[in-house]
């Protein structure tokens, strides 16, 4: 069962789809960026981000996704059109006591609301009234192009692992660098006010402010904001991991998808009645998905020959120089450990079994010894496994299995 934290956003253009011409940009912008932060090694931040278009910002869906993903719910964003008291939908007007209401019921574990539209600021009480701890919302009317350069920059930081505060303090930066930053002269403002009827007054101040009661003050300054009280972290692989060949070898390949699947996802964008872009797109997709899944396999392996290490006894000096590969991040090295006396090993499993049988009774000295060389086995029947440059991987790794177990059944 995904227990993943979810960011809902949701990018409403007006029924004529004519005013804000910019919003399917500022959508795009923080979708790639959110992807971007999936395929990222070490990714700081584990969420999902599922952003819901004009069509798709209804007040239903709204609704149905808030009591879906309930208690997964981390982040809540809108942008389009709005005002102090509503929020302009695909398909009407939506109240923010409503809005509030369910999020109140049915996300505990949501840290912030983000309003993107113009004179948000009026609802910030309201939502205060319903339990939100944190409010990122406008003072006044705001201009297309400058709402989106908030979004980006807000998202932008973000993904890359900072906190609320740090991704708010970046786009008033990003702002304050094109001097947007603070009211808009009167001109702007009426070009900038919604055509949709909603009142648009405005305040002294910056256009955005991060609005947040007391009992927010932890979760906006950690950089750990998503994370859900009681959920396991996700098991992290060991640290020389990142540093192995292996997955090296994978990630520049990964690298070189997602740059393409970037490049290909602008085309696709810009030319949406083109067939080819948009097979060409959901291929790119598919082939990073698909290496993605390889570099999760890897990780899982190298995870288990980890455990495989603690779980052992080091008795013999082939182990503990295989151990200290492995710990360095040396995989091929400690595979070359036992490659190099493989002939040596054999030779010795043969004595011990004829010994074993000799005995009749196993004594429990040769025992150990069994033990021992089916772990030696064993490591290296994991070793084979993450050798990806093997093309017999699969039936080395068979083997080895076989005869560790031939040597002393594992528990």
């Amino acid at each position: 069962m995904n227990d993943r934290p979810v960011i809902l956003s949701y990018f409403a253009q007006s029924p004529d789809n004519l005013h804000l011409p910019m919003l399917g940009e500022e959508q795009n912008a923080i979708q790639l960026a959110w992807e971007a932060a999936t395929y990222r090694p070490q990714n700081p931040i584990e969420v999902d981000y599922l952003a819901r278009d004009s069509g798709l910002s209804k007040q239903d869906q709204i609704i149905k996704d808030i009591k879906e993903y309930s208690n997964r719910i981390v982040l809540f964003q809108f942008s389009g059109h709005a005002g102090p008291n509503a929020l302009q939908l695909n398909d009407g007007m939506g109240g923010p006591d409503g809005i509030a209401g369910l999020l109140e019921a049915h996300a505990p574990n949501l840290k912030v609301v983000v309003l993107n539209g113009c004179s948000t600021g009026g609802q910030v009480k309201t939502l205060f009234e319903r339990g939100i701890r944190a409010v990122v919302a406008t003072s006044c009317a705001v201009k297309d192009t400058h709402a989106k350069q908030f979004a980006i920059s807000f998202h932008q930081t973000l993904c890359a692992g900072y906190s609320i505060q740090e991704a708010y303090r970046d786009a008033i930066l990003a702002l304050k660098a094109k001097k947007l930053d603070r009211l808009l002269p009167q001109d702007i403002r009426e070009s900038a006010v919604s055509r949709s009827g909603l009142d648009t007054s405005v305040d002294d101040g910056l256009l955005w402010g991060l609005f947040t009661q007391d009992t927010a003050a932890d979760s906006v300054n950690s950089k750990s904001w998503w994370a859900i009280s009681g959920r396991p972290d996700a098991n992290q692989p060991p640290a020389n991991f990142y540093e192995a060949n292996q997955y090296g070898k994978l990630k520049k390949q990964l690298d070189q998808l997602n740059n393409d699947y970037a490049k290909a996802r602008v085309r696709a964008i810009k030319f949406p009645d083109e067939t080819d872009f948009q097979e060409e797109l959901m291929d790119k997709n598919q082939r990073r998905q698909e290496l993605q899944k390889e570099i999760d396999g890897l990780k899982d392996a190298i995870q288990k020959l980890a455990d495989e290490f603690t779980r052992i006894p080091l008795n013999t000096e082939r182990l503990r120089l295989a151990k200290a590969h492995f710990d360095a991040g040396e995989y091929e090295g400690a595979r070359a450990i036992f490659d190099t006396e493989i002939e040596l090993m054999e030779t010795e499993l043969a004595a011990l079994l004829e010994e074993k049988e000799k005995l009749a009774g196993a004594t429990s000295e040769n025992e150990q010894h069994l033990t021992d060389k089916a772990n030696e086995y064993l490591i290296l029947a994991n070793l084979t496994a993450i050798n990806f440059d093997l093309a017999d991987r699969y039936e080395q790794t068979r083997a080895y299995f076989t005869l560790s177990l031939k040597a002393h059944r594992n528990p």
